[in-house]
């Protein structure tokens, strides 16, 4: 019987190298294969490849160097990290990877989209990380459907090193420690029905030449600005957003950054101004769109001090 289990494997392995396969992963059980990790030594990198994976897995995934991935569930599966803290959860590097209904819990990163990876995500519970539930790096690129990135130490989504990524409408970022989405030096497009609410900084920061476009989004209830402009970073804040509710401003620009209000959206009722330009070297278009909130960007090269939030001072 063991001669028997080992012809069939070798067959198998065989069978994958010369075409791309669909596998089962049953994590935690006595089938093989029977963890993430041992299912993609079985497979082409070349793809296209699923695995449909069934139970909890406790391990820290790496994938590397695949082409066409699928990692996705039909019954609900946890990615658990098994390092205590110290490692990535699912680790994805120069690959192509489609994330489908999972629960991804912990680690220092929940997924790292890395190395010019391109990363998508569609049903998928991201939290409990102590840094970030998602991050992307290196040129990376990533596409969200409705997804949820709760609970994490620091950050939600992180994109850093001049990567960028598309919502494409039910992303919610909640809960998580300080900002809810972090951006530096790439991009972020939110397309439809996203919410970033409840998180213990920003709604979304914005720093050093990053860029947004906004589109019918819901930011409220953050405990910071709901979306911070800074570092000569620029935002296209479009139609139907709903800004409100948040702790500092709805809006702020400061430090060279432009923000276009192209469509008319609710940017109303935050704590100290709803739009808030804080030096004088910030621009600002289309202010009439926020729907009646309160603004000093009045005047792009005088703006007026809010009070609470006053102008930066500047060393001579």
């Amino acid at each position: 019987m063991k001669r028997l289990y080992l012809i069939v494997i070798a067959v198998l392995v065989l069978g994958l190298t010369a075409h791309a396969i669909d596998l089962n992963v049953y994590c935690g059980q006595k089938r093989f294969p029977n963890s993430i990790n041992a299912a993609l030594k079985l497979l082409n990198p070349e793809g296209p490849n699923t695995l449909t994976v069934f139970g909890t897995c406790n391990e820290n995934v790496l994938i590397a160097g695949f082409n066409r991935l699928t990692l996705r569930t039909t019954k609900g599966a946890t990615i658990n990290d098994a390092s205590g803290g110290t490692d990535v959860t699912v680790y994805i590097d120069t690959s192509t990877v489609a994330l489908q209904g999972l629960t991804i819990n912990g680690g220092v990163v929940g997924v790292n989209c890395y190395n010019l990876s391109v990363c998508r995500f569609d049903g998928n519970t991201v939290q409990g990380a102590s840094v970030a539930g998602i991050q992307f790096g290196s040129q990376s690129r990533g596409a969200f459907g409705a997804n949820t990135i709760q609970n994490n130490g620091i950050y939600g989504l992180v994109l850093i090193e001049s990567c960028s990524a598309f919502s494409f409408g039910g992303l919610v970022i909640h809960q998580n420690l300080a900002s809810g989405i972090y951006v530096a030096e790439s991009y972020f497009s939110s397309g439809w029905s996203d919410t970033i609410q409840q998180n213990g900084g920003d709604g979304i920061t914005l720093d050093n030449n990053a860029s947004l476009s906004l589109n019918n989004a819901t930011i409220t209830g953050n405990a910071g600005q709901g979306v911070a402009v800074l570092g000569h970073s620029s935002a296209e804040i479009g139609t139907n957003n709903v800004v409100t509710g948040n702790g500092y401003d709805g809006v702020l620009l400061r430090d060279l950054s432009y923000v276009n209000f192209s469509g008319i959206s609710n940017i109303t009722g935050n704590t100290i101004l709803d739009v808030e330009c804080q030096d004088y070297f910030t621009v600002v278009r289309g202010v009439t769109n926020i729907g009646g909130g309160i603004t000093n960007c009045t005047n792009a090269s005088a703006p007026q001090p809010s009070g609470l939030n006053r102008p930066l001072t500047r060393s001579r």
